[in-house]
């Protein structure tokens, strides 16, 4: 699964956990999510980042308010 990519923003950091949920953002991109990031959507923030490391590549984005779902289905 690929990481969450959660945004922390008091330390400015990634999520460590698995991103088992996609959800949109207000941009229009899907980021996965892990269950935390996933539950707190009013106040979430993601970006993307440089591969696995905790480099960002792109801005924080705010998320879409939104039912979550399952990003991977066996």
């Amino acid at each position: 699964m690929p990481r969450c990519e959660g945004h922390y923003t008091l330390e400015t950091s990634r999520c460590p956990n698995e991103g088992d949920h996609e959800m949109k953002a207000a941009e229009g991109d899907v980021y996965p999510l892990c269950e935390y990031h996933a539950d707190a959507v009013w106040t979430t923030t993601v970006a993307r980042w440089h591969g696995e490391t905790d480099l960002r590549a792109s801005a924080s984005v705010e998320l879409q308010a939104q039912a979550r779902e399952p990003a991977f289905v066996w």
